[in-house]
């Protein structure tokens, strides 16, 4: 799961970008030329599906299975 949320979170950013550039570059009556709309709902797709693992994963890790550092990475990395 958080393999799959990196890549979609890779793939994604340029995408979105691409779709944001479109938009913002074009009229509406010249978007229905261009491939704005199909770019659009794959990149909200990935984006969101991306947001969705990433949260999942978090809770995941942090509150279900109360994931904590090796002490020997603590030691490592003094907080204080």
């Amino acid at each position: 799961m958080l393999a799959i949320h990196i890549v979609l979170s890779i793939v994604s950013v340029p995408v979105v970008l691409y779709a944001l550039i479109l938009g913002l570059t074009h009229t509406p009556a010249e978007l229905r030329r261009t491939a704005h709309a199909r770019v659009g709902r794959i990149a909200a797709s990935a984006w969101i599906l991306s947001l969705v693992l990433g949260v999942v994963t978090y809770l995941l890790l942090n509150h279900i299975f109360d994931y904590e550092f090796p002490s020997m990475l603590v030691s490592l990395f003094p907080v204080g």
